[in-house]
């Protein structure tokens, strides 16, 4: 009798500590939603005087051809990032004057920063005024080496770039590979998507902490799958699974990915 009131008490405890982490979580959840309705439905009018200084730096636009180059680096706070294939290596900005980036090629690695943003960000509360894009051509028969893309907060998209690795890093936004060519993926995301449509790859790494991951893959024995997610289902070329799906384990070409609250869909 002792034992059994012993593991009911266990268990109780148990279930409040699991009720209590959904709490917190869904607090989190409820505050996020509530900020992008303020930000996007009201558009913080009463903090736009803290954006004041910012609301007279001119939008620029500029682009300008690179050197050669088989490592891109980049590192921004603010912005959309788009890295797509062409005729010749190129960089074009457009966007708010003060987020302007610095680039430079050295040793064929094309390293690309924004000064003194984060800063700016914690001032310029209003972020509909510092919108910016940026986008690095690559020509299409060209293979780099590396890709590094660590971005704060904003979009990135890579459509039909080749290369031996890509670790890219996301902490608020969503991330976008299409048509791409790796031998390994190493992908993340903070709060936002992951979505991959015909890629090519040998091991993919995805994480998200609150999101969703998709990838558009074609059926076949020569992939194998490790996905688990926390809160949230998994989806598997149409058939559901409650939280995890371990298939194919020992194929040639693996993706793995791990999702705390949101959902993993492969499908073709």
């Amino acid at each position: 009798m002792h034992l059994y009131h012993q593991n009911r008490r266990e268990t109780e405890i148990n279930n409040m500590g699991k009720r209590i982490y959904l709490g917190i979580i869904y607090s989190i959840t409820a505050i996020c939603i509530i900020i992008g309705i303020i930000i996007n439905v009201w558009d913080i009018p009463s903090l736009s005087w803290m954006s004041d200084s910012f609301k007279s730096k001119k939008n620029i636009t500029f682009t300008e051809n690179l050197e050669a180059f088989d490592y891109l680096d980049i590192d921004t706070s603010l912005g959309n990032v788009n890295v797509i294939n062409g005729t010749s290596y190129s960089i074009e900005y457009k966007g708010n004057a003060s987020y302007r980036p610095e680039y430079s090629v050295n040793s064929s690695t094309l390293k690309i920063t924004q000064p003194d943003s984060a800063s700016k960000i914690i001032k310029n509360i209003h972020l509909k005024n510092v919108k910016s894009e940026l986008t690095i051509t690559i020509p299409s028969d060209v293979t780099l080496t590396t890709v590094n893309c660590d971005i704060n907060l904003g979009n990135s998209e890579l459509t039909g770039i080749k290369g031996s690795d890509i670790t890219s890093h996301v902490d608020m936004g969503n991330l976008t590979l299409s048509d791409c060519s790796f031998s390994q993926y190493n992908i993340d995301t903070n709060m936002g998507n992951i979505d991959i449509s015909r890629c090519s790859f040998d091991t993919m790494q995805l994480d998200v902490d609150m999101g969703n991951a998709s990838v558009q893959l074609p059926r076949s024995d020569a992939y194998g799958y490790n996905l688990e997610t926390d809160m949230g289902n998994v989806n598997l070329y149409g058939t559901n699974y409650k939280r995890n799906c371990s298939y194919n384990t020992g194929a040639e070409k693996m993706i793995t990915a791990k999702v705390n609250m949101g959902n993993i869909d492969i499908y073709e």
